[in-house]
């Protein structure tokens, strides 16, 4: 990291969990879900999605790692007014 620039961080998620979204955006694959998906929402504040990895066991996928920048925009989830 260097000084001035956004921070990076690392997002690991289950692929059983990965695997239910693709599902019911009715998506072919997972893959197409992080194909399309620019960003994630951590925590209330939006970080840019650098890139992804998947990792195997045996032929089926456990773990998806994503790579995370903060966003430059400074954007904070809204909480909903009670």
């Amino acid at each position: 990291m260097h000084e001035g620039e956004p921070a990076r961080y690392e997002l690991l998620i289950s692929g059983v969990a990965v695997q239910a979204a693709a599902s019911e955006l009715q998506l072919s694959s997972a893959d197409s879900l992080f194909s399309i998906a620019a960003n994630v929402v951590v925590g209330g504040e939006l970080f840019l999605i650098e890139s992804f990895a998947v990792s195997e066991s045996m032929g089926s996928v456990y773990m998806y790692r994503l790579q995370l920048r903060e966003s430059a925009s400074g954007w904070i989830m809204q909480q909903p007014s009670q």
